[in-house]
């Protein structure tokens, strides 16, 4: 498991990491990719979400500039790879009184 934090830029969903990241390797090899995210309490009360799909490897250099301008640049001087994550499957679950609310959405 190696944490990423995607971002949404140019209507499309964005995760970077280092090249030498295990999960970039990951990535290249098998592009299937699943993204859960972390709770915010013990009790729930943000929710979850947890999507599913295929990533590729994204470098329109035009494009790239307008995505990591939304984020304020890449932060870092060093290279980083940006993938590109398409939505098959996103599954959310909200908890009201103790009871669980599921959503499904497919591509």
């Amino acid at each position: 498991m190696h944490p990423v934090t995607p971002w949404v830029a140019v209507g499309r969903l964005f995760v970077r990491m280092y090249p030498t990241s295990p999960k970039a390797g990951d990535l290249q090899r098998d592009p299937r990719y699943a993204l859960h995210s972390m709770m915010d309490n013990d009790d729930g009360e943000g929710g979850e979400v947890a999507v599913r799909g295929t990533a590729t490897t994204f470098t329109d250099p035009r494009l790239l500039t307008e995505a990591f301008d939304v984020i304020g640049g890449t932060g870092t001087d060093e290279p980083l790879i940006v993938f590109e994550l398409d939505i098959d499957e996103v599954n959310t679950t909200t908890y009201e009184k103790g009871e669980s609310i599921r959503g499904r959405w497919r591509a």
